[in-house]
């Protein structure tokens, strides 16, 4: 194989270049109009000083120019560091060493001579989106991306002329991927309400959507970035919507397993992946997809494989005798009570199956008799004797939790499970003491 490849986009304009590459909310582009664009952007990152290796920031929106910003970079042989829109000074001064200003970034057609990517050179950082602890800086090379969007392509159907709305955003993996998998596969990024024949959601918006009873056509949903209850995919189904839950993350490009069956599970590992239970229950990934390495400007890269080259995800699951893979629960999320252990996302799974309850965080309590027990917060119906009743045929009474609080404004959007742990024991705490 050799160690240098063609854009993407630079294929698909060859094989089709009036082809649709991308629709906006003005207008739509061919694929020529968006290769030219790409090019015009090569020209002025040139003007700007930007060469190979530099570490270049930007605010990473859902819009034309970021897109634009990322191939051309990538064209550069420099690294993309899409920042969150939410959060963009996090490390800002460890992660990048030039910065570019999107909103004032010129919109420009030009003639740039055809840069071969070099595969396995680091293309983007990407900060991980991990619950527990800080988030760490992920090095995905342009391998990772490509051979990720490549082994997804075929599982979700996607072909020539097909749609994909951007629904995620571009300082993520996923939405990342969006964009992989439609130059990759000749079909069109949309980026305004345009109907399309792809979409990807997250449990949150299918939830949602599902209120609206509003059928979508599209002939693949992907639905991942957040454990999936089981009755949100069923309630789907029963909806008629084509929905292909997924498990995957940032250090392995996005998606490693894909369901297209009308079964519920996290379905069977996509090509270019490797997975594998361990002996403690953990899930191991490796395969073309898996990233370089967690950077940090100190020490660079470091890579957290074992022996055999396999990620420790830190997730707990289980392979079926086909091999469809179900998610028990993060490894350091179990406590015991009473003796027993207790997986926070199982109960979390059976809350979301009562109608009135759209999210669910659970939450080990310090207790002087058990040890612990499980408290959860939630977004929606919080009414504990309703819920105990509900939870009965589905939980043994000690995965009950014995107290229900609404999940806090501030914590809808990510929620922190260790925010919300110290939330709850002090609540907890007070209302002892009140109570003495």
């Amino acid at each position: 194989m050799l160690p240098f490849i063609k854009c993407p986009l630079a294929t698909f304009k060859e094989q089709f270049p009036e082809g649709i590459a991308l629709i906006d909310k003005e207008r739509s582009y061919t694929a020529l109009e968006l290769d030219k664009l790409v090019q015009g952007t090569c020209l002025e990152l040139v003007s700007l000083g930007i060469k190979q290796e530099d570490r270049v920031a930007f605010m990473g929106h859902s819009c034309l120019k970021t897109i634009l910003l990322l191939l051309a970079l990538m064209r550069l042989h420099a690294v993309a560091c899409p920042l969150n829109i939410r959060n963009p000074s996090l490390h800002l001064e460890k992660l990048a060493s030039k910065w570019i200003d999107i909103e004032t970034f010129p919109l420009k057609e030009g003639i740039y001579e055809e840069n071969l990517i070099d595969q396995e050179k680091i293309a983007t950082l990407l900060f991980t989106s991990g619950s527990t602890a800080s988030p760490k800086i992920a090095a995905l090379s342009f391998n990772n991306h490509y051979y990720s969007a490549l082994g997804s392509i075929e599982k979700t159907f996607l072909k020539e002329a097909d749609s994909w709305q951007l629904s995620l955003p571009l300082f993520h993996v996923a939405g990342m991927g969006i964009v992989f998998r439609c130059l990759l596969g000749a079909a069109t990024i949309v980026l305004s309400s345009t109907p399309t024949t792809h979409l990807s959601l997250i449990p949150t918006q299918l939830f949602r959507l599902l209120k609206t009873k509003h059928h979508l056509k599209a002939k693949c949903i992907l639905l991942g970035g957040a454990p999936i209850p089981s009755s949100l995919f069923d309630e789907a189904i029963k909806q008629g919507l084509n929905i292909f839950p997924t498990y995957g993350m940032t250090e392995m490009g996005s998606s490693i397993t894909l369901n297209t069956e009308t079964v519920f599970s996290l379905g069977k590992t996509l090509p270019f992946r490797e997975i594998k239970i361990g002996d403690n229950g953990e899930i191991l990934v490796k395969g073309k997809t898996l990233f370089k390495g967690y950077w940090n400007q100190e020490e660079g890269l470091k890579s957290p494989l074992d022996k055999e080259g396999f990620f420790p995800t830190k997730d707990r699951g289980v392979l079926s005798s086909t091999g469809n893979l179900s998610f028990i629960g993060r490894m350091d999320n179990l406590f015991i009570s009473g003796g027993e252990n207790i997986q926070p996302e199982e109960i979390e799974n059976a809350l979301c199956s009562i109608p009135e309850i759209e999210s669910a965080i659970v939450v080990g309590v310090e207790d002087a008799e058990f040890g612990k027990r499980p408290l959860a917060f939630i977004q929606g119906n919080t009414c504990l004797e309703t819920i105990k009743e509900a939870l009965s045929p589905l939980l043994p009474k000690y995965k009950i939790p014995f107290q229900i609080l609404p999940l806090p404004q501030e914590e809808l959007l990510k929620p922190s499970r260790k925010r919300l742990t110290l939330l709850a024991q002090a609540l907890v705490k007070h209302s002892k003491g009140a109570e003495e």
